[in-house]
């Protein structure tokens, strides 16, 4: 693919326009004044689908390179410039008109990656050890042409599994890239992966971007890991099985959106075009990605309070973008994959049209006060409702709302008109009160300030600790960056701060700033033996804080299991139990050791 192609495909032609006209939108069609002739109503319609504009009175058209030559008076070299800018493309440092080939530079990864899916998909259907996922998935129903289609893999409990197959072919530091494999504090490498089932994350073009990975063992934590995020795997952009679903959901033009991984299979067997977030809530980017293959999406959500919270958050963007979209009502307890594994075909689909509902009735439902409702609390869902109403810009469809909210609030003029001040949710201020903050996130953040101060321990903390290890997101955000960039000069602390350009990140800065001031480099610390001390100090007390957290999670499950009568479940967790009990006690010794060696050099 070249250049112009690239650009092409990754532009979306009505945020660009959008960016510098007014546009007006009635259903599908979307029209502007046109800014290259007097206008005096709009002429110039946007076809999003076809990625083209036109204007009926001067005849102005063309494709968004055309669209920004014309209206910033620019080259046509220019405009490719400003557009790969814009949508994070990568450009030669020198190009000329004749050879825009595109130059993909993570290509070298995204092969790495592709050669780890295809050891995983081979190890699943051969590998001996990979008997016990064979069955798992056959359990579940998972058919052969489903893990074809998807290319399920299985990485095996080995930890050099993948390090044997690819180590010798690719460099080092691309490898290590790729998360998929780590390497200790002694230069010893082990995969990422180990005893799961692989979900490889292809995208449209066939590259593979990364993996999910569920776990197999009942007591195994946690139940599901993901690729770390890359400059070429940004989960918000991200929808596992929109590949896979591509050409079922250009022919319906609608599609299903579930929750995980099974789901997708399970709606993907039956010819249902269904696609997945990868583990985060849906995000404007994704949606915006969808708006331009789909007519209608269905929002098939697990029915219970996460799945209703999920809802909320994605019809505030769906009635932002004015996409047509409709909530599946589960039966309760159940989630896509059980709807779509116990029904017959046919029944399936008789469920799901006589389930669904569309989200401004959804809305409705949910905030409309029940009988017996106190007047503060009515007060606070027509609040609710009234951020959902702002968000809406088309005149016609605001209109019909309005009528709705006004019909079954039963409020007089006066309360509609005070309700028509509240601010949309996404301009609202949340004001909250200042938690504390848990004593496992001030060690993160701690070990974080002393790595700013010697990275020359990140490649030790590395081989402890994973990106997911870390709880707090500004601690996480601060590793990952120092841990993607360990190979430049990290000794000065002004090139730790231009890790974080973007004006967003100037409360990371300050952070770092802050915290590095009062981080005193002592005499006692500049003595080699000592910092080494410190460190192993800090690493152990985060893993024990960690250690702590597992326990504590794996008591609940041990209640509830004990309540559903799964004693063989119990006995699983009371094993892993007992092994947590005994590192933690090691790393309560280790840390005795350090103390005492601290205290005899003061």
């Amino acid at each position: 693919m070249n250049l112009l192609e690239t650009i092409k495909e990754r532009a979306n032609i009505v945020d660009v326009i959008q960016e510098r006209l007014s546009l007006n939108r009635k259903g599908k069609t979307i029209k502007a004044l046109c800014p290259f002739h007097d206008d005096k109503s709009p002429s110039l319609v946007i076809s999003e689908n076809k990625q083209i504009f036109k204007c009926f009175s001067c005849g102005m058209g063309g494709d968004v390179v055309k669209f920004l030559m014309e209206y910033d008076k620019i080259s046509f070299k220019e405009a490719l410039k400003k557009l790969a800018a814009h949508y994070h493309i990568s450009l030669p440092k020198t190009f000329n008109l004749k050879n825009t080939q595109y130059i993909d530079p993570h290509l070298k990864e995204k092969t790495i990656l592709q050669t780890a899916a295809n050891a995983y998909h081979r190890y699943l259907l051969k590998g001996k050890e990979a008997s016990s996922a064979r069955q798992y998935l056959t359990k579940r129903k998972i058919t052969r042409e489903s893990l074809a289609t998807f290319k399920i893999g299985y990485a095996p409990i080995k930890r050099d599994f993948l390090t044997k197959i690819i180590f010798k072919k690719q460099d080092e530091e691309k490898l290590l890239q790729t998360n998929l494999i780590k390497n200790d504090y002694r230069e010893n490498f082990r995969d990422f992966f180990n005893h799961r089932i692989v979900f490889p994350i292809i995208n449209e073009k066939n590259e593979t971007l990364g993996f999910g990975g569920r776990a197999l063992g009942d007591a195994q934590e946690p139940k599901y890991i993901n690729s770390s995020e890359m400059p070429w795997f940004k989960k918000r952009e991200i929808l596992y099985g929109f590949r896979e679903s591509y050409q079922i959901m250009l022919k319906k033009r609608m599609l299903y959106l579930v929750e995980g991984y099974f789901d997708v299979l399970a709606f993907h067997a039956l010819n249902l075009p269904a696609a997945a977030p990868m583990g985060t809530s849906l995000t404007k980017e994704q949606l915006l990605k969808l708006k331009r293959y789909i007519d209608k999406l269905y929002l098939t959500m697990d029915c219970d309070e996460a799945g209703t919270k999920a809802n909320l958050k994605a019809i505030y963007i769906l009635m932002e973008l004015e996409i047509d979209a409709y909530v599946i009502t589960l039966p309760k307890g159940q989630d896509p994959f059980d709807l779509a594994t116990n029904l017959q075909e046919d029944e399936v689909y008789r469920y799901l049209e006589r389930h669904q509902k569309p989200i401004h009735e959804y809305l409705l439902e949910h905030y409309q006060p029940a009988e017996g409702t106190s007047l503060i609390e009515k007060k606070k869902n027509f609040q609710e409702i009234m951020g959902y109403y702002h968000v809406v810009k088309d005149k016609y469809l605001k209109q019909n709302l309005n009528d709705l909210i006004k019909k079954r609030f039963q409020i007089s003029a006066e309360e509609y008109q005070a309700g028509q001040k509240i601010k949309p949710r996404s301009q609202q201020k949340l004001i909250k009160k200042p938690a504390a903050v848990p004593s496992i996130i001030t060690k993160e953040r701690e070990l974080i300030i002393f790595l700013c101060s010697y990275p020359s321990y990140i490649k030790a903390t590395n081989s402890i600790f994973d990106l997911e290890d870390f709880s707090d997101g500004l601690a996480k955000h601060i590793y990952k960056k120092l841990l993607y960039n360990r190979s430049s000069n990290l000794e000065k602390i002004e090139n730790i701060l231009q890790l974080f350009p973007k004006p967003e990140e100037k409360p990371v800065v300050d952070f770092i700033i802050g915290k590095t001031i009062k981080f005193e480099k002592d005499d006692s610390k500049l003595n080699p033996m000592a910092i080494e001390e410190d460190f192993k100090d800090r690493i152990s007390l985060l893993k024990l804080a960690q250690l702590n957290r597992e326990k504590t999670s794996i008591n609940e499950l041990i209640l509830k299991s004990i309540k559903l009568n799964h004693l063989k479940k119990v006995a699983q967790l009371e094993e892993r139990k007992m092994t947590l009990i005994k590192e933690q006690e090691k790393l309560k010794n280790f840390v005795k050791v350090i103390r005492h060696f601290d205290e005899k050099n003061d």
